[in-house]
């Protein structure tokens, strides 16, 4: 997640957070995998933040 925000331009989570509407101790969370679960429409305004399609955003990593 943290690859795919940065190749968008946003060096800042807390930017990219603020951007696509999700808490800045969120998405620190989620970049660091630090976290028991998370919402559908959370991680569907993050994908669609990283201008990718929830298949790019899943494969990522496993090609």
């Amino acid at each position: 997640m943290r690859q795919l925000r940065k190749e968008n331009g946003f060096n800042s989570y807390e930017l990219f957070a603020y951007d696509v509407e999700v808490s800045r101790v969120g998405m620190s969370k989620y970049e660091s995998g630090n976290f028991d679960d998370i919402r559908l429409r959370t991680l569907l305004k993050i994908i669609d933040g990283l201008e990718v399609s929830p298949k790019e955003f899943f494969s990522k990593g496993f090609e």
